[in-house]
């Protein structure tokens, strides 16, 4: 997953942090660039989530 935390999604961070096995957040600096990832990430075969 692709994002860019911040104090309104705290809680949901931490539980990403406690499902790290299962879920890779990948932060960035821009929202755009989180999308831009997302949309490009499945034509390499790999998934993605923006």
């Amino acid at each position: 997953m692709f994002g860019l935390p911040g104090d309104g999604i705290n809680g949901l961070m931490e539980g990403f942090r406690q499902q790290r096995e299962k879920l890779r957040f990948v932060l960035v600096h821009q929202r755009r660039a989180a999308a831009f990832m997302a949309y490009v990430l499945p034509s390499c075969g790999q998934g993605g989530s923006a």
